[in-house]
């Protein structure tokens, strides 16, 4: 007889991507995708941020403290890098 424990093991382990069931990660297009995702997601806030600094007034600069060259600088910056 087998027990719902016993059943979910070997469940998991047909489930999984190792042949004996340790594997913890996702299968590799998925991991492929995920990443691409994430880079995407990114690099669209990058983009956002750097669009918004622009926006930044004198006054707002100084007041937090960056000069307005700085910010500039940043949002010059192509979306791709850091």
């Amino acid at each position: 007889m087998i027990t719902n424990t016993q059943q979910s093991v070997r469940e998991n382990r047909i489930l999984s991507a190792s042949p004996d069931g340790t594997s913890r990660h996702p299968p590799r297009p998925l991991r492929i995708i995920t990443r691409a995702a994430d880079a995407f997601h990114r690099m669209r806030r990058r983009a956002r941020l750097r669009r918004d600094l622009e926006r930044i007034d004198d006054r707002i600069a100084r007041d937090i403290g960056i000069p307005r060259y700085e910010l500039e600088r940043e949002a010059a910056k192509p979306f791709w890098r850091k």
